[in-house]
């Protein structure tokens, strides 16, 4: 009987970890530190990228949110469009990278802009540009009406 526990329990583990390496929804299990760099056009007028964006209490709740150091994940240090997207710890997920958190990052430091009607990737436009997943690299150019 104790044999039998045991193997259901051997096989659940085996089943959950199987479950998990399926979905596609996980990016990476141990976390990312990737940077991308954005540009940002309103009305076809290019703005700043905002300093410190992700970065302080008020941003509590934003994926990724560490009370310890005051920042989200996602996050930038300067005007530069250098977006860092750092997840020490995983499971990351494709929400916690996409532009439309980065989008709602913005409308807290900026009067809302919305979502953004094109995204440009890598000089590409994307077909689903909210959903777009962020990555190590990229040059991001997001427009808004």
């Amino acid at each position: 009987m104790v044999g039998f526990a045991v193997s259901l329990l051997v096989i659940g583990a085996v089943w959950s970890q199987a479950a998990q390496n399926q979905d596609p929804e996980i990016i990476s299990k141990t976390g990312v530190h990737w940077h991308a760099t954005v540009e940002i056009y309103a009305a076809g007028k290019k703005l700043a990228v905002p300093e410190s964006l992700g970065v302080g209490p008020s941003y509590i709740g934003a994926p990724g949110y560490d009370a310890r150091i005051a920042m989200s994940a996602v996050h930038t240090h300067d005007a530069s469009g250098t977006v860092h997207l750092e997840f020490a710890a995983g499971p990351v997920r494709a929400a916690d990278l996409n532009v439309e958190g980065f989008g709602a990052l913005l409308n807290r430091s900026h009067t809302s802009l919305g979502s953004p009607a094109q995204v440009i990737v890598n000089g590409r436009q994307e077909s689903n540009p909210a959903r777009y997943i962020m990555r190590d690299g990229d040059q991001i150019a997001l427009h808004f009406e």
